[in-house]
């Protein structure tokens, strides 16, 4: 039961982050002035509470303290660093780095970090990610290659991989739909983390042990 609840999760999430995206891109036309507000906030730790709830309820054995504070870590900055960057076009390397230096502490003390592993992972990544940014011509902002530098230090370098292939895919199609019905053009800048957060949300609920 519990992996066909996974299945039809990572199925039906599969389509959700284009459509929550292309809502907020709308209702963004419409309240361009606004900008991150102590609601942003409020709703970011109700979200991220909410998320906690259910992978609780879909994996009891993560129902221990150290878990659930460090999956709500996780789902806050998430949720967070991703609307920033919808909102602003900007990626804040204070909260990013503070994100990445309390998780890697808690997991050195509860749970299992490898050096050297963690090395290897970053100097991939940032390989990849220099890649990404000067072919895309920046539009693969230097916020978005940060976050991914400072994901590999939380994931193996397989699954943040496949975060990265579920992000450009969700991307693009959200890019598509907008040119298609020219709610933008192709001077355009797209925001990329949303779509990389939604991505690391979605591997953790198919397979959260990718983060310990």
């Amino acid at each position: 039961r519990v992996r066909r609840q996974r299945q039809m999760c990572i199925r039906e999430g599969t389509w959700l982050p284009i459509g929550i995206f292309l809502f907020l891109f709308w209702k963004k036309r419409e309240n361009k002035d606004r900008v991150i507000s102590l609601w942003t906030l409020l709703i970011c730790i109700g979200i991220s509470l909410a998320c906690n709830g259910l992978l609780v309820f879909f994996y009891p054995s993560f129902a221990s303290l150290q878990f659930i504070f460090f999956f709500f870590i996780q789902f806050f900055f998430l949720f967070w660093l991703g609307i920033i960057d919808f909102k602003t076009c900007l990626v804040p390397l204070f909260p990013l780095w503070f994100w990445i230096a309390i998780s890697i502490l808690w997991k050195i003390c509860f749970f299992s970090f490898s050096f050297l592993q963690v090395m290897s992972n970053f100097l991939i990544i940032y390989g990849i990610g220099f890649c990404l940014y000067i072919l895309s011509k920046k539009s693969f902002g230097l916020g978005d290659l940060y976050f991914l530098c400072g994901l590999s230090t939380l994931i193996e370098m397989n699954q943040l991989l496949s975060v990265l292939k579920f992000a450009i895919i969700w991307g693009g199609a959200t890019a598509l739909i907008l040119l298609i019905f020219k709610q933008t053009n192709t001077k355009s800048v797209l925001p990329f983390l949303p779509f990389l957060s939604a991505s690391v949300l979605l591997h953790i609920f198919y397979h959260p042990w990718l983060l310990l």
